[in-house]
Order: C-alpha cells, then structure tokens, then sequence
C-alpha cells in the first residue's frame, strides 16, 4: 500500500491532478511548526500555532490537507518528519535533501504532490538558513506558474487569496539575497531509545501562571503523535496516583492531540500508569469540523492507531461540532496556556 493510500483512505479521492508543481511561506512555516519528536529551543515551542481543520474547502476537494500553510497536509508533513529526522541523526542540510528526495521518490512521480515536495524542501532548507540552488528554481517555477493555486479555485475567491499570500511571502524569501552567516545551532536531544511514557500513564502538565494541571496518554501514534484527556482543578504540586487513577473520560476538561515533546524532555512529569489501563474504557472521541465557506458542519471518526487517518466523517448540527474537540496538533505550550485558561485562577 503506497503513502497516498495509508493516508487517505478510500472515502476521500484524490483530486484531479493538475499542471505544474508549487507551494510554501516563511513566516507560515515559523507559526507551524510540527512539534514531531522535533526538537527546538523551549522559548519557540510557545510561539507554535496548532494546525486546525478549518480551513475553508472540503475534504472531499482538498483531501490531506488541512490548512493554507506549506505544512498544512500530508506530503508536507511527510517532507518535514523526513527531513528533521535527517537532521537531528547529524548530517548536513545537502544530506537530509537528498535523503527526503530519496524517500519520497513516489511523490515526485506524481503531479499534485511533487509541488509539496519542492515548496516543503525550500522552506526548510530557508529555515536552515541558506536555500540550494536546484531547490531554488524548483519551487520559484511552482510559484510563479500558479502551479497550486488551481486546486483552490472550487473553495472560491478568498481561498485563493489566502494561499497567494502564503506563496508570496515565500516567493520573496526566496529571492532574498542570501545573508552569508552561520546559522545558530539547534539545540538537539538524543532521542530516547525507549519512550518514557505509554498508553494509560498519567502526567502532570504545569501551567503557566503557576500549578498544575493533569493528563493521561489515551492513544500513541507515530513519531510522538498522542491523544490526551486532561483534568483539574489546579494543583499546587504534582499529584501521587492515587490522586488521579480514579478519573475518567466524563470528567476531563479537555481531550487534545499533542505533541510529546513535554513529556520526553521531562517538563511533563510522570505521574505512573493505570495498573488496569483498558484503552475500550477511554474511548477515541469524534472531533468536530466546521467549513468556514459553507457553513457545513461534521463530525470526524479517526483510526485507533492515526490520529490524523480519518475513517469518516457524518454531517452533523453546527452546535453538536463545536462541542466537540477541534481536530488538530497541538505543542506543549499550547496546552499548558489552554489548562491555564480553563482551570482560573
């Protein structure tokens, strides 16, 4: 089964391919951040935005796609975890281009794709701090040949806007002049050989104007992807087990997708882990959808082992939506603020 498969799933059809190759945005890639087992300094994780599915198209037109950002769909994101990956394991940015070009062969051969791939391999190597020259060319010619633009067409006009700017703005970081500096180090983690965390373990999650806040690990996906319920009131210290293995799904304040990394630097700390954990007794929650365009509103069903693998999706009443969870990945800082705002002061 090929990635588009995996990834899509046969209630969404692809759309009809169209000409050319393009897509991307400098500041869109700094404010989207993937917080994948990709690690960054703690002070930029909190300026992260998560990735919302509200972008203003169906998913039957736009499938894979969730946003107007170059890391609002799945190829990006491929591109992106390729990539980062590459690099945390220590080699140079020609490397990791190479390695991504490499393993995302399949989505050179086609069309649509291959636009992501250019336009995500130029806005990271813009991260990194100076762009190849191939890359360059490759993803100006998607820009410059509307080669992305044609698929937004049926999400009406202001779709199009929206994802000309995007485009623009990383037109012109492109053609920038090139600032011949070193770029400042990342600061990297060795990833740990065993994660310190699994389904059923509770965390603490310190909030940011002071206490704590609590969670518990209800499904791990891959590459750091997981699904919490999260619980109050606010603590003053971190809880015992005891205190907490008592909670259920009913009782949660909150239920989010979230990144790991809180938990794998050991800012979240963990608390311990249900001895009868049964993940039939916290159950995947539907997660609500509404397009901004039309108004529709629906309700997402997600496999129990993808939190971004949509099984299906129901149409539902706009009230019933909004009261349940917003599909997308959230960063530590995130969630923290989000606690902080529902539990007070």
């Amino acid at each position: 089964m090929g990635r588009h498969e995996s990834r899509r799933g046969e209630l969404n059809p692809r759309p009809a391919p169209y000409q050319g190759a393009g897509m991307a945005t400098l500041a869109e890639v700094e404010s989207t951040i993937f917080e994948l087992h990709t690690y960054y300094d703690p002070p930029l994780l909190e300026s992260r935005i998560r990735l919302k599915m509200t972008a203003g198209y169906s998913p039957e037109s736009q499938m894979g796609t969730w946003g107007y950002g170059i890391f609002e769909n799945d190829v990006s994101v491929d591109v992106r975890l390729t990539f980062e990956d590459a690099i945390d394991g220590g080699v140079t940015v020609e490397e990791a281009t190479r390695h991504v070009l490499a393993e995302c062969a399949d989505y050179l051969e086609d069309m649509d794709d291959s636009v992501q791939v250019w336009l995500a391999l130029a806005s990271l190597q813009l991260e990194q701090g100076s762009v190849q020259d191939p890359i360059r060319k490759k993803a100006l010619e998607v820009i410059e040949q509307d080669a992305d633009l044609k698929r937004w067409e049926e999400a009406g006009t202001e779709a199009v806007e929206a994802r000309k700017g995007v485009l623009e703005e990383l037109r012109s970081s492109l053609l920038r002049p090139a600032v011949r500096h070193e770029a400042p180090p990342r600061r990297r983690l060795k990833k740990p050989k065993k994660l310190p965390y699994k389904e059923g373990a509770w965390f603490a999650v310190p909030l940011r104007d002071g206490g704590y806040g609590v969670g518990i690990v209800a499904r791990m996906a891959r590459r750091g992807v997981t699904l919490g319920y999260f619980f109050g009131p606010r603590r003053s210290a971190v809880p015992n087990l005891s205190e907490v293995e008592t909670l259920t799904p009913d009782m949660a304040i909150l239920v989010e997708i979230f990144g790991d990394l809180g938990l794998i630097e050991g800012r979240w700390p963990i608390i311990g882990r249900n001895a009868s954990w049964d993940r039939q007794l916290w159950p995947m929650p539907g997660f609500g959808r509404i397009e901004e365009h039309t108004g529709r509103a629906f309700r997402m069903e997600l496999s129990e082992d993808d939190l971004f693998s949509i099984v299906r999706e129901i149409s539902v009443p706009r009230d019933e939506a909004e009261r349940l969870p917003k599909h997308g990945l959230s960063g530590a800082g995130y969630v923290e603020s989000v606690l902080a705002r529902l539990l007070g002061t």
